[in-house]
């Protein structure tokens, strides 16, 4: 849920759960007790929400379903080639 509450434009404040961590850890804020949970809450109540947009738009983009498919395609050509792909973009069409 959380990519879906970062899209949202919602502030998110979790406890270090290992994948939030390892994969948003840089724009989700990570809390280890009640009391310092609740701080952030408090915090993210008074922030507006275009202070946290920088950061989630990269990782939303890095999660995007044509960064994703881009993906796909490049290690499925690598596959069926055998030959390593090229690292660039490679446009994707529906």
């Amino acid at each position: 849920k959380t990519l879906e509450y970062l899209a949202a434009g919602l502030p998110v404040i979790s406890t270090r759960v290992p994948d939030v961590v390892a994969d948003h850890g840089s724009v989700v804020e990570l809390e280890d007790n009640g009391g310092s949970f609740a701080a952030a809450c408090r915090r993210a109540r008074r922030r507006s929400p275009s202070s946290r947009e920088g950061g989630v738009r990269s990782v939303l983009l890095r999660h995007h379903w044509d960064t994703i498919a881009e993906q796909m395609v490049d290690l499925i050509d690598r596959a069926a080639s055998g030959v390593p792909a090229a690292a660039g973009s490679r446009e994707v069409t529906a």
